[in-house]
């Protein structure tokens, strides 16, 4: 596996908790995004979002163009949701300073990287962190 350059950016977005959604909220609300999870099958990245709940921790969804992100904290069958704007989304939300990255989503050890399959390892990773109290890292691939 290559180390990939790493790029800092900071930007200003727009955050929107919409809270605990049932699966099917989550679905729609990743309506024409890609997602990513793990699940017992593996590491998935750029497909729908799944018709359940996947077993695991965490879904993130994204746009092409990265213009708005979503991560899905799972829980049970429902999920604790955050978006992340570029533009004012027409609901509320709080412009908050946003660190952009590029990076891995998994260690820098890279232990978990080397266990998946050459396409998803070599792949080009933007980590979106806002700076928030509480903070949570948006991811999106390409």
């Amino acid at each position: 596996m290559t180390t990939q350059p790493i790029r800092r950016v900071t930007t200003k977005r727009h955050l929107v908790g919409r809270g605990r959604l049932s699966w099917g909220d989550v679905q729609r609300e990743a309506s024409g995004m890609l997602c990513a999870w793990a699940d017992y099958a593996g590491f998935h990245i750029g497909e729908q979002c799944r018709s359940v709940a996947p077993p695991y921790t965490h879904l993130w969804a994204w746009t092409a163009d990265h213009s708005k992100l979503m991560r899905v904290r799972i829980d049970g069958d429902e999920g604790i949701v955050g978006l992340l704007w570029a533009d004012p989304p027409g609901v509320p939300a709080i412009e908050v300073e946003v660190v952009s990255r590029t990076g891995l989503p998994w260690g820098d050890d890279g232990q978990l990287g080397r266990a998946l399959p050459a396409h998803i390892s070599a792949g080009t990773f933007a980590m979106y962190e806002p700076l928030v109290p509480l903070p949570a890292t948006f991811v999106a691939v390409g």
